[in-house]
C-alpha cells in the first residue's frame, strides 16, 4: 500500500507536517515484512531511480519510525545517530484528500480571477485596435480632404481668371 494512501485522510492543517516528516519518502510503499521484500527487488526494472519501502501494517501504521524534532514550519527527521533531515512544511503539502481539494478550489478561484483579467484584457485590446485603426485612417481621410479643397480653390482660381 502506498504511504500516501495511509494518509488520504489528514486534516488539512496536518498535512504540512506529514509531507515535511516523510520528504522524499512520502511515496514509499508500506510492507509488512522488509526482510521478504529484498528477494522481489533483484531484478527489478520498472520502477523509479529511489524506490523506499517502510516496514508496518497498513491497517494500523504507526508513525513513530523516525525521531522527529518539530520546529517552527519544519522538521527535523533523524534518520540514524549520523543522518539527519530538515525539512520545511510544504507550501502546497501533498498528502491527505482535504489538501488536495483546498488547492483545486484555490486553482479554480485563481482560474477564475484569470479569466475575468483575460476578457478585460481582450476588450481592452480590442478597443485599443479600433483607435489604431481609427488614427491610422486620419492621415488618408485628412489627405483626401486636403485633396479635394486643393481641386476646389484651384477651379475657383481658374473661374476668376477667366472672369477677368
Amino acid at each position: 500500500m502506498l504511504l500516501s494512501e495511509i494518509y488520504d485522510d489528514v486534516s488539512l492543517e496536518d498535512a504540512p507536517y506529514f509531507s515535511a516528516l516523510y520528504g522524499p519518502s512520502r511515496h514509499a510503499i508500506v510492507v509488512p515484512d522488509l526482510s521478504q521484500v529484498t528477494e522481489h527487488l533483484e531484478g527489478l526494472t520498472d520502477c523509479p531511480e529511489d524506490l523506499y519501502l517502510i516496514e508496518g501494517d497498513p491497517q494500523s501504521f504507526d508513525d513513530s519510525v523516525f525521531s522527529v524534532d518539530e520546529l517552527e514550519k519544519a522538521v527535523v527527521v533523524k534518520i540514524a545517530d549520523r543522518q539527519w533531515r530538515y525539512s520545511r512544511f510544504p507550501e502546497v503539502p501533498l498528502f491527505g484528500r482535504a489538501a488536495r481539494e483546498s488547492r483545486i478550489e484555490s486553482l479554480h478561484a485563481e482560474r477564475e480571477v484569470l479569466s475575468e483579467r483575460f476578457a478585460t484584457l481582450s476588450f481592452d485590446v480590442q478597443k485599443t485596435q479600433r483607435l489604431h485603426q481609427a488614427f491610422t485612417a486620419l492621415p488618408l481621410h485628412h489627405a483626401a480632404l486636403s485633396a479635394v479643397i486643393w481641386r476646389w480653390r484651384l477651379s475657383l482660381t481658374r473661374k476668376q481668371k477667366s472672369v477677368n
